[in-house]
């Protein structure tokens, strides 16, 4: 019945922090993953590339669709990105002075520069306030270790962790109240003591205690009356007295008056009226709450504390009778805590026991038991209490992260105590095993005081950068043998303005304010450093002579070259155009904002309107605009980390911005086949890590391709007014249906997200990610990841199509990169997709397959679209993409699954063709793809306009097989397709007719058996061109091997082949094929170029030939269709990356083979020498048995691996894995064979 009535202490409490683990650091990992994040798109265009039972079957059933199965493990990740450049070197430099032992933030100086409350302020214990003070809302955690674990000690009330910077000296928090406060829900004015809750932890832990700041109300409520006469021992009538709330005592007293001799009582001995007290009913001598028996007197008194609100009675009993007996009653009452208080007045009022509330990310409010909180306190007091704790916990999750070879990490404190060299020696420096284990070490042991050198330490990374020893950040190799193209990374992070030049030996001067060197790089390119805005100091009216500034140490050691002894091929980005080796810094302030916003002052500082303060005057806010100034003079992302939450996202959005690379696996495409005024050449590309995609427009001419590009789509994207449709299991309607919203809602991750949220964010909602101060992933474009999904560009209507791996398949306008709509495919795994908002998004594959599209040629008066998801799952859509301005939920036709167990994740491209039935019928042939349930490869043809499956043919082949990319061939020339060529996985190459008029006809050809067996099983996935040699008019079938779908294709040097193979219907063996070989090979300005043996006819008897890939280089193999190009096979061929090598795309080559003979073409395909002309200066000299030979050449070196090319006039336009594209002028060799249908549909 006791309620809390005693004050409770206001002495200064122990201030904690708010942290940076659970919610927070994740945020403050994120930051750092972010400045990570830069750290690899710096690093580098690299490769290109509690839920309702029906929504839990719906979950289920639709990630069962999509779901590969396990025949053959498909990586999450595109494999253009995980074999990248060498692991980058990345420096952390953590803020060891003493204001990180700070446990308030912000303040540069002192705690009151901490926000205040009024009229009480509570600021330096209030979160909102003191952003490192305890947050209920905050599920803290402790340090992450090297091995994934955490530290599990000071996690007690009872013993918590008091030191500033250490995990030591043990304390009892239970020894003193300890109080914090909390906004009230719903508050939204934090300058007002009103808005929030005090909470009050008693000692040893014994409760919690809510109060609020209020208006006290207080007073007394009383009653006094003379009993009335009693002739005989018996009660008196009861008497009511009404108790307000907040009473503290409630008093009960007579007196006075006469009585009887007591003959024989009961409940006491001698005379007197005795009292009892009852709360809500008659008190009888047996029932009461109080009593009061003072023996021979009327003289009684009953005092109840803390009395219960509402009526309370009291009777008087004695054995005789008595009378004018006086009776009073008091209630003292107020709501203040610990009573009294002047009535009227504010204070602290409305004491109760009660935990914290606080709204989840569901927002749905939710409070811990008193033990849980009791620990989260301790947690937080221990980990996150102090701004030093809070780095250590931000910086332990965003590097825990880290995958073990992707990053080379050594670790700095800006007073140089217990620096860490990145451990080249051991397992060449990357980040796992003993490495990882004494970084994290070392990490966590920092400890804090003296003043704040940022310039000595920054100065101290660019000269260790500099550092051409093997035990450098260059080896362990020395000189040459060192990786030219290794990216150096500083993370420097600081709360508070530099105020020390200790360890800045060598003054840089104004660095920013000095043109710079001219540095040579790759292809005779030349860069200087000239004096500009942004980059310049121009404090006052133009450009400073001051010097030595943070953002000169950072401009320094970005415009020089540190290792002039090696070549100059550092990956770029646009972030960073930087070639040769050089130092990229990252700035963290913790707490601090300078004068100048960073989010949108960069434009004005370039173009004058603003300037960047003078930081050489006095210890003030521009200095923290100078860690900026640095951050863009090196060329790296900067962040002001107002709280720990903050601090965690910088870090993690730092590694992340480290691991990012740009890279492309998906094919060009081309308006035309000629150059006109407005040819243009359009590119997909992605940045992994921060999975995000592009699709650009290259003006194209005779000279090659625009500078820039004509427009880029992720600018033109926008949320409002965006139109995106899905299929609904009947038809088309707008996204999302109602059951896909439910199957987005994800309770995973670092914060559960509500379907509706999840809808909105992929349709292109910023407004709940964690920039914004939502728990959902940052982006920096709308357009998803374009990985695998080539765009198809329909001349009819001027549209692009193309798959993302953002959940849709994205429409848009040729002419100027508008998107005109998009289209959820109804299949896709919603599990999956409901992650792509999670800060901790790993990657996933959603509509990533092929598109086709039909010409008006093709489907009179319409454009059918045909799309596959590809490794995001098993299944097919098709759309009417005839008016796209105009698309609408009933141009959405229809959607094929899994039927049957024969359809898998369809990878290669389908052609739209029509067949020789009665109607004539416009289909798409597609292969089954991989991963199919019956593992068979099988041919599908579906109907485009509805999406019956007209016809499956099972080659019978199994053992986890799957059919590729089919081609067509028309034989009599009368536009309908006669037979159908495909590969398939276990190298099989078939052939499948349909010359009959109905579908029950149509059937394996050649008896059944495959056309031609590779020898070894080499997997045919590229596909597949077919063509007739105007010479004799026998059918040819062309066709090269190899696989780059699993990690184990990477490292895999089995010898690979370009085939040619006549089909006279019969099987070939590769006995009756004659071999071709590279003959010889030479390098022109770092391009090498090789040529086949010389110009020869097929031997009599022989049925075709092959090309083995074995020179000059192991692993080469063909990944995509080759292209009959005249009298000529144009094909592109790739080798994957080597470990630890600068060829982050992996390499490859260009290659042109004589079609019906496999040797090489009469004149050269490439201008080697780059003059104009075809001639005997493009040609490799080669020894035959007749002497040596002029041979023109035929294949060309891309540097990273190329995809597809495209022709235009003259000129070969292709797409490469760094996310480029190349161009070279080539020698077509005789001229293009008619067409009667779309693509290599082709007659005599």
């Amino acid at each position: 019945m006791h309620r809390h009535r005693k004050p409770i202490s206001h002495h200064r409490v122990e201030r904690g922090r708010r942290s940076l683990v659970g919610d927070a650091p994740d945020q403050l990992r994120s930051a750092l993953n972010g400045v990570m994040a830069m750290v690899a798109q710096t690093v580098k265009h690299s490769r290109p590339k509690n839920a309702r039972l029906t929504a839990l079957v719906f979950a289920f059933c639709t990630t069962m669709i999509a779901l590969p199965s396990v025949a053959v493990t498909i990586p999450d990740v595109p494999l253009q990105s995980g074999t990248a450049y060498p692991p980058a070197n990345v420096r952390f430099i953590l803020d060891d002075s003493g204001s990180m032992a700070w446990d308030f933030m912000p303040g540069a100086s002192s705690s009151s520069e901490v926000p205040t409350t009024t009229p009480v302020n509570v600021g330096l214990t209030a979160y909102t306030r003191n952003t490192l003070y305890y947050n209920p809302s905050i599920n803290y955690q402790a340090w992450i270790k090297a091995d994934d674990t955490r530290y599990t000690g000071g996690t007690s009330y009872a013993s918590a962790y008091s030191d500033d910077s250490q995990l030591s000296s043990a304390t009892n928090l239970g020894s003193a109240t300890r109080t914090f406060y909390a906004p009230k829900d719903g508050a939204t004015n934090m300058g007002a003591t009103s808005s929030y809750y005090r909470y009050q932890i008693t000692p040893a832990g014994g409760d919690i205690v809510r109060a609020e700041y209020n208006t006290v109300v207080s007073g007394t409520n009383s009653g006094s009356s003379t009993l009335a006469t009693t002739t005989t021992g018996n009660n008196t009538t009861a008497i009511a007295m009404t108790v307000p709330a907040n009473a503290s005592q409630l008093t009960v007293t007579s007196s006075g008056g006469s009585f009887g001799t007591n003959g024989s009582q009961s409940n006491g001995s001698g005379n007197g009226a005795q009292m009892y007290v009852r709360f809500n009913g008659t008190p009888s001598t047996t029932v009461y709450d109080c009593r009061s028996i003072n023996g021979t007197s009327n003289s009684e008194s009953c005092v109840i504390n803390d009395p219960t609100p509402g009526t309370w009675y009291v009777i008087f009993n004695a054995a005789s009778g008595f009378k004018n007996v006086a009776f009073s009653w008091n209630a003292t009452y107020s709501n203040r805590c610990g009573g009294g208080g002047t009535n009227g007045s504010n204070d602290w009022v409305n004491c109760t026991s009660s935990t914290p509330q606080y709204r989840d990310s569901t927002n749905a409010l939710v409070q811990r038991s008193l033990s849980n909180e009791l620990v989260n306190y301790a947690t937080w007091y221990s980990y996150h209490r102090t701004r030093i704790k809070v780095a250590k916990a931000g910086a332990s999750e965003a590097f825990s992260r880290l995958a073990g070879s992707s990053l080379r990490v050594g670790y700095d404190s800006i007073w140089n105590r217990s620096p860490l060299n990145i451990p080249v020696g051991t397992n060449n420096g990357v980040f796992s095993g003993t490495n990882r284990n004494a970084w994290f070490t070392t990490l966590h042991a920092a400890d804090a005081n003296n003043g704040t050198p940022l310039k000595g330490a920054l100065q101290r990374a660019g000269e260790y950068f500099s550092d051409a020893s093997a035990t450098g950040p260059w080896g362990p190799e020395t000189g040459a043998n060192q990786l030219s193209c290794r990216q150096n990374f500083a993370i420097l992070t600081t709360d508070g303005y530099w105020n020390d030049n200790s360890g800045y030996n060598n003054p840089v001067g104004d660095a920013d304010g000095t043109a710079g060197p001219s540095i040579t790089g790759p292809n005779s390119q030349t860069y200087s450093y000239a004096i500009a805005s942004p980059y310049r100091d121009n404090f006052s009216g133009g450009t400073s002579t001051r010097g030595n500034t943070l953002a000169d140490v950072a401009m320094y050691y970005w415009k020089r070259d540190l290792m002039s002894a090696l070549t100059n091929n550092v990956p770029t980005s646009n972030a960073d155009q930087a070639f040769w080796q050089h130092m990229v810094t990252m700035g963290v302030s913790i707490g601090l904002q300078g004068n100048l916003n960073p989010a949108v002052d960069l434009p004005s500082i370039t173009n004058g309107t603003k300037r960047w303060g003078d930081p050489t005057d006095t210890e003030d806010a521009d200095r923290i605009d100078d860690l900026w100034h640095a951050s863009v003079n090196g060329h790296g992302n900067f962040v002001t980390a107002k709280n720990p939450s903050e601090f965690a996202q910088a870090m993690v959005d730092a590694l992340a911005t480290v691991a990012a690379r740009l890279g492309s696996a998906s094919n060009v495409t081309a308006n035309s086949t000629s150059f006109t005024t407005d040819s243009r050449i359009y590119q997909a590309t992605y940045v992994s890590g921060k999975w995000i995609g592009e699709m650009s427009a290259w003006d194209a001419s005779s000279s090659g391709l625009s500078a820039v590009p004509a427009w880029k789509s992720s600018a033109q994207i926008a949320y409002a007014g965006r139109k995106v449709f899905t299929w609904n299991g009947t038809g088309g309607q707008t996204f999302p249906t109602t059951t896909q919203t439910t199957a987005l809602a994800r309770t995973t991750g670092i914060a559960p997200v509500t379907g509706a949220n999840n809808v909105n964010y992929i349709k292109g909602d910023w407004s709940q990610e964690r920039r914004m101060g939502g728990t959902q992933r940052n982006r920096d474009s709308l357009l998803g990841d374009i990985v695998n999904s080539s765009p198809m560009y329909s001349g009819d209507t001027k549209t692009l199509f193309v798959g993302a791996n953002d959940g849709m398949l994205h429409a848009f306008n040729a002419l100027t990169g508008a998107e005109l709509f998009a289209f959820v495919p109804g299949g896709l795994n919603f599990a999956d997709l409901a992650t792509l908002s999670d800060p901790q998004y790993s990657h996933k594959y959603f509509v990533d397959g092929p598109v086709m599209v039909s010409s008006f040629k093709q489907t009179p008066g319409k454009n059918y679209l045909v799309g596959a998801l590809g490794r995001g799952g098993k299944g097919l859509f098709g759309l009417d993409v005839t008016t796209p301005s105009s698309f609408a939920a009933g141009n959405v036709l229809w959607e094929l699954r899994d039927d049957g167990g024969d359809m898998g994740m369809v990878i290669g491209e389908g052609q739209i063709i029509t067949l020789n039935d009665a109607t004539n019928t416009k289909a798409v042939m597609i292969g089954n793809g991989l991963n199919s349930t019956n593992g068979h490869s099988v041919l599908f043809i579906v109907n485009v306009a509805t999406g019956a499956v007209i016809k499956k043919i099972d080659t019978g082949s199994g053992g986890d097989n799957a059919l590729f990319d089919p081609r067509a061939r028309d034989i009599d020339g009368n536009g309908t397709t006669d037979y159908i060529y495909a590969g398939d996985k276990n190298g099989n190459l078939w052939k499948f007719d349909f010359t009959g008029a109905t579908a029950g006809s149509w059937a394996l050809a050649n008896g059944g058996q495959p056309l031609y067996r590779t020898r070894t099983g080499q997997p045919i996935t590229a596909g597949i061109a077919v063509g007739r040699d105007p010479a004799d008019g026998r059918q040819w079938v062309f066709f090269g091997t190899g696989s780059y779908l699993t990690i184990g294709d990477v490292s895999d040097n089995t010898v690979q082949t370009l085939y040619g193979v006549i089909d006279e219907g019969a099987t070939v063996i590769q006995s009756q094929l004659q071999a071709r070989t590279i003959a010889g090979t030479t390098t022109v300005n770092g391009r090498i170029y090789r040529a086949l043996e010389q110009t020869a006819p097929l031997p009599s008897g022989k049925k075709g030939w092959y090309l083995d890939w074995n020179n000059p280089t192991a692993g080469e193999r063909i990944v995509v269709r080759p292209q009959l190009k005249g009298a000529s096979v144009v094909t592109s061929t790739m080798i994957p990356p080597t470990a630890s090598t600068c060829e982050a795309g992996g390499s490859g080559f260009i290659n042109s083979v004589d079609a019906f003979t496999g040797t090489a073409l009469a004149e050269p395909f490439f201008d080697m020498n780059k003059d104009g002309a075809f001639t005997n200066l493009d040609t490799i000299t080669i020894n035959t048995p007749n002497g040596p030979v002029q041979v023109g050449v035929g294949s060309m070196s891309t540097g990273a691996s190329p995809t597809k090319v495209v022709f235009v006039g003259d000129r070969i336009f292709f797409g490469k894995t760094d996310g480029s594209v190349d161009s070279a002028k080539v020698q077509p060799g005789g001229g293009d064979p008619r067409r009667v249908m779309w693509r290599e549909i082709l007659k005599d």
